[in-house]
């Protein structure tokens, strides 16, 4: 089974679904990722489709544990649901959550 985090280019992303019925196996494979890679500073949220309040759980303990290693832990490329959440939850600005970047052929075509 293929973990629906990952590490890439200096940030963890999280494919997928962060919901109650998933968040209990993803929590530990996300503070993994943050433990073994102290570099990231930054989460990619552009492929998770569905999100609830244990995601949103699952973010705020991961923003604490970056927190406790000394680092800021920022949102980037939140997709579509997440950002709908984080503006409903008000969260936006406590996980700088950051718009969606242009991709290179999107960004020529400007």
């Amino acid at each position: 089974m293929v973990s629906p985090v990952r590490y890439l280019r200096g940030r963890v992303h999280i494919d997928g679904e962060m919901t109650i019925y998933s968040c209990g196996a993803l929590k530990p494979q996300l503070l993994a990722q943050l433990t073994k890679h102290p570099e990231a500073t930054e989460l990619d949220l552009s492929r998770v489709n569905e999100i609830d309040t244990a995601g949103l759980q699952v973010l705020l303990t991961a923003r604490r544990h970056a927190r406790d290693g000394g680092r800021d832990l920022s949102v980037r490329n939140p997709s579509r649901a997440v950002t709908e959440v984080l503006e409903l939850c008000r969260l936006g600005t406590l996980l700088a959550a950051a718009p969606v970047e242009a991709t290179p052929a999107e960004a020529g075509s400007r």
